[in-house]
């Protein structure tokens, strides 16, 4: 009996590789996001109450856009940074190449 139930297993797996199907979500390259919603911020603090029923983040003291020109130096070498950069601000400004996003 135990034989038998071995050989019975063996076969329904057989079956249900053959009859299997595979998706085509999963094979195509170009789906990568179903059942997913856009990413965002969940919790913004507002001063008040009123301030927050208006939803304008950018009225808010809080609230800092981060679009503008950003200071970047880049090195092949890490060796090769700046150290203490953060001593000497006005140096390391005029070094750094401007990206502006």
């Amino acid at each position: 009996m135990n034989e038998l139930n071995k050989i019975i297993k063996k076969i329904l797996f057989i079956v249900q590789l053959i009859f299997a199907q595979t998706p085509s979500e999963i094979e195509n390259p170009a789906i990568y996001e179903i059942n997913k919603e856009p990413g965002r911020a969940t919790f913004f603090h507002f001063e008040s109450k009123e301030l927050a029923k208006t939803n304008k983040l950018s009225q808010s003291a809080n609230f800092q856009s981060l679009n503008g020109i950003w200071k970047f130096n880049w090195v092949r070498d890490p060796a090769n940074r700046p150290k203490d950069f953060f001593f000497n601000v006005g140096d390391a400004i005029i070094t750094s190449k401007d990206f502006n996003k």
